[in-house]
């Protein structure tokens, strides 16, 4: 019977031990992002300001932000306007909500509570 977790471990570039299957940590990452930025962000903007600070060992996928940014405006965590003041195409401009900080606030307990595992877990390995 083949090792399925060996299998994964030997497919490069899609282990989490690499850095990968982290996507769920983007969620936080936008809603920090825009309880900074309270005028609101177009999506190519979050992507840019993502980019600067990846959770990847690549670049952030786009297709990805956009359908989180969709995800997190069903679940009400995100409120948009669209922005038509400027030259070129209308942009959506997204904001935090109420439900928004207080799903952050829950993020950053979860956080924390994973932080404390993961530096027992390093301590454990280092011992």
């Amino acid at each position: 019977m083949e090792n399925i977790g060996q299998n994964l471990i030997n497919n490069k570039g899609k282990c989490s031990c690499e850095g990968y299957n982290l996507d769920k940590l983007i969620q936080p990452k936008i809603l920090v992002l825009l309880n900074k930025y309270h005028e609101g962000l177009h999506g190519y903007r979050i992507i840019e300001v993502l980019n600067q600070q990846p959770l990847w060992n690549e670049p952030a996928d786009s297709t990805g932000i956009y359908r989180a940014l969709k995800t997190m405006e069903d679940k009400k965590l995100l409120q948009s306007d669209w922005d038509t003041s400027g030259a070129g195409p209308a942009k959506k401009i997204y904001r935090i909500t109420e439900t928004g900080r207080t799903c952050l606030a829950n993020w950053v307990k979860t956080l924390k509570k994973y932080q404390e595992s993961i530096l027992q877990i390093l301590s454990d390995y280092e011992n």
